[in-house]
């Protein structure tokens, strides 16, 4: 009888042991998740430099299935040189009726369980294969939705006590703070986004963050979509820029024929543009993040796809014309 009563003890401590011990957060315990930082304008993993390329993934948090799909293709996107992932809380491609666009945030600012879980799942993944998170919150169109000033101070709050697990994380407050689209005073006033940024660094100290370029607003770099501020057309010394040579994939996802963009008017070949681009940012010490259509449409079955494809013509769409320029640079590296 004792020994029985000491066996069921044993299993008792043992289990409450390992109950103890195991992680809460995910499959990789928080103390061996590789650890961001900034040094001399470079972005380092555990100290070593990460890769100069990344992806702007804006709706892969709108559904498991889109998240999962994001997860399976990790593993491609650092083979071809693609480190860091940029996903947004808000969504992306506003339209009226919502279109691909979501909102991960409540009324009150607090985070949408649904949308929160996805992003813990896709931070986890990506610190067991040593890749960067950007998370993005606020997208024109959704502010709308968040009730006051208060709300908003409440989002960047709950994400960032959110991420805190998660130290190869940067944070990305506003997209394209300049642009059009956005009412709430926190996030169309350089008052507000200074206040913003401070909110964001006494959350989290260690944390780096970006809220726009205005001074007081940034850790030290500059950061939005090519083509938006001077500073980053190419990005240099640490400086980051979303590419947006889509041409018309939109409409014809993964053709890179034509487009009509502003600033592509005078080129034929948008590949030779996202190219050249890669290229002047790279040799710059600059951070490139590829933004396509062919990644973002997410308003119809099979979308967004993260796989490479073809070489970007109406014939064999795709962008593996891109991803493996990006491929060739980074291993330039090693």
């Amino acid at each position: 009888m004792l020994k029985s009563i000491f066996h069921i003890i044993v299993i008792g401590v043992t289990f409450l042991s390992a109950a103890c011990t195991s992680p809460q957060e995910g499959p990789a315990a928080e103390e061996d998740r590789p650890v961001l930082t900034r040094e001399a304008n470079t972005f380092t993993l555990n100290g070593e430099p990460i890769s100069r390329f990344g992806l702007r993934a804006a709706n892969a948090l709108q559904n498991d299935e889109i998240t999962d799909r994001l997860i399976d293709a990790l593993e491609d996107l650092k083979a071809h040189g693609i480190q860091s992932i940029a996903v947004t809380i808000q969504g992306g491609r506003y339209t009226e009726g919502g279109n691909s666009a979501f909102n991960g945030f409540k009324p009150d600012g607090t985070l949408e369980p649904e949308v929160s879980g996805r992003l813990v799942r896709l931070l986890d993944e990506m610190a067991q294969r040593d890749m960067v998170p950007v998370v993005m919150l606020f997208y024109r169109g959704r502010d709308q939705e968040l009730a006051d000033g208060d709300a908003v101070r409440n989002a960047v709050v709950s994400t960032i006590e959110l991420l805190k697990p998660w130290p190869h994380t940067w944070v990305h407050v506003i997209n394209e703070p300049n642009h059009g689209g956005f009412d709430q005073q926190l996030l169309t006033t350089a008052e507000g986004q200074v206040e913003l940024y401070r909110l964001a660094r006494n959350t989290d100290p260690e944390r780096i963050i970006y809220v726009s370029h205005v001074s007081g607003a940034n850790d030290g770099f500059y950061s939005d979509t090519w083509g938006r501020i001077s500073e980053v057309d190419p990005p240099t010394a640490g400086n980051v820029s979303i590419e947006y040579v889509r041409g018309e994939s939109y409409n014809t996802p993964g053709v890179y024929d034509e487009g009509d963009r502003p600033y592509q008017q005078d080129v034929d070949d948008y590949r030779a543009l996202a190219i050249d681009h890669a290229r002047e940012t790279y040799k710059a010490g600059g951070y490139w993040f590829w933004h396509a259509a062919w990644h973002q449409k997410a308003d119809e079955p099979g979308w967004p796809r993260f796989d490479k494809g073809g070489v970007g013509t109406a014939d064999d769409p795709g962008v593996s014309f891109i991803w493996d320029f990006m491929r060739d640079l980074t291993h330039r590296e090693k």
